[in-house]
């Protein structure tokens, strides 16, 4: 009996010691699914997913639509990365050109594809991001860069604007407010 009693102690000691204890909730890694809002919308042409906020473009084919409208609205088009801190920088003046101008804006995120679901969305979330964005994963910039504009060697941020058959690229971070303002009146 003796022989039995310590056998199932020590199964039991080593059944309790491999158990592992869930992680604190605060511990445990978020997914898009379980915190993101599960409705769909139109970003432009494009629809959102049922767990992201944004659409996810692996093809840039799928997105060159938006570079081609012409319903006599002004568009602004800003390449961007959360990564890329003269990106970071410049949003603001987009929100406030958003706020102030009867424009259409898009921020088409260059953000690296396994990152889309996590950084972008936390960045989003915790800046809060009110303006439409969509995240180009299209991994073969060599095919798709002259279709945005010849000029554009391939660096971050770079902006479009453009109504109809109108278009100025501009190739560097604004410095400010009204020099993007400016840029989209050269337009208007």
């Amino acid at each position: 009996m003796l022989r039995y009693t310590l056998g199932l102690c020590t199964l039991l000691s080593i059944m309790t010691a491999s158990c592992q204890t869930a992680p604190a909730e605060a511990e445990r890694p978020q997914t898009e699914t379980a915190s993101a809002p599960a409705t769909n919308q139109q970003i432009l042409h494009l629809t959102t997913t049922d767990t992201l906020p944004y659409p996810i473009v692996d093809n840039f084919d799928d997105l060159a639509p938006i570079f081609e409208r012409k319903d006599g609205k002004t568009y602004v088009i800003n390449f961007w990365a959360t990564w890329c801190g003269p990106c970071v920088e410049e949003l603001p003046y987009f929100e406030r050109l958003a706020e102030e101008e009867d424009v259409e804006i898009v921020l088409v995120s260059l953000d690296f594809k396994r990152e889309v679901r996590r950084k972008l969305l936390r960045f989003i979330r915790e800046r809060p991001l009110e303006l439409p964005v969509i995240a180009l994963t299209d991994t073969k910039t060599n095919v798709w860069i002259d279709k945005v504009d010849p000029e554009w060697g391939g660096a971050i941020p770079i902006t479009i604007v453009y109504k109809n058959d109108q278009r100025r690229f501009f190739a560097d971070q604004f410095s400010d407010y009204e020099e993007l303002a400016q840029a989209v009146q050269s337009i208007q």
